[in-house]
């Protein structure tokens, strides 16, 4: 099972789902006002796909990217490619953010392409944030019976990319306990927050018994993320957890393509669903 175009898709799905909080952990106070067509026609030959582009309230446009690896020169050129065609098919400013978790902190890019021009992106890093605070600010919110926001949701995404001092498995570990204490989730953040663990736990733990530890104790095996990593016979049920899932998101405004990217499931497919 090639897990890592899963992580790839969750990532990318998280700034659809939690945009605002992602620009505000970052310290940028924009709003989203429509998320635009991220691919763009070079010429009958060519086009490029950004993983993300929206327009905000005040006009500019934002493109936001995912990198794992270093960022290098191709890497370079290449957003600044996407930031030039944007600003020709929309005629609006566009602001480059690269969210790295590969990168140790933020910092701004700047590349002098040509005589007195220049293009400049902003790099961020999860590494900026730690993970003890971040889990203990969680918690407190749980024990004191508080909602959680879509930032919490959003940081309890992220916590493995963050800054720590423990062990991956151990804050994996932190992380899906305490998801078993919010009961006050509706069940797509639910779900969707449980499918991003499966992709961190895949990717980081390697010891099979731990990763089957951790499994059991978010509760995995009825969920459709469960079957969508190969796991072994579906229990009774499943179908109806998945048609559950999808329903949950698409009533609570998830776009169908976006619902189609975490899932697999074909667009056409569901469309069919029925309330």
């Amino acid at each position: 099972m090639d897990f890592y175009k899963y992580e790839d898709k969750y990532l990318k799905s998280l700034v659809e789902m939690y945009f605002n909080s992602l620009l505000l952990c970052f310290g940028y106070d924009y709003r989203i006002k429509k998320i635009l067509n991220s691919e763009i026609v070079v010429n009958s030959a060519r086009s490029i796909r950004m993983d993300f582009l929206a327009e905000t309230c005040c006009g500019i446009l934002i493109n936001i990217e995912f990198l794992s690896t270093a960022l290098n020169q191709k890497k370079i050129d290449q957003f600044h490619e996407y930031a030039q065609k944007a600003r020709e098919k929309y005629g609006k400013k566009v602001l480059t953010i690269v969210v790295s978790t590969h990168a140790e902190k933020n910092e701004t890019v700047c590349d002098n392409f040509a005589l007195d021009s220049w293009f400049t992106m902003h790099v961020k890093s999860f590494k900026e944030f730690s993970e003890k605070k971040a889990l203990n600010d969680i918690k407190l919110k749980i024990k004191q019976n508080k909602e959680l926001s879509d930032k919490d949701y959003l940081k309890l995404s992220v916590i493995p990319f963050m800054r720590s001092d423990n062990k991956i498995d151990k804050v994996l570990w932190d992380v899906c306990s305490l998801v078993n204490k919010i009961t006050d989730s509706d069940d797509s953040r639910l779900d969707a927050l449980k499918f991003g663990l499966i992709v961190l736990v895949e990717k980081f733990v390697s010891n099979q018994n731990r990763k089957r530890r951790i499994f059991e104790l978010i509760k995995m095996e009825g969920s459709y993320f469960y079957e969508l990593y190969g796991k072994e016979k579906v229990e009774q049920g499943r179908a109806e957890m998945a048609d559950k899932f999808i329903r949950n998101l698409l009533k609570d405004g998830v776009s169908v393509e976006l619902v189609s990217k975490w899932t697999g499931v074909p667009i056409n497919q569901i469309k069919s669903f029925k309330f």
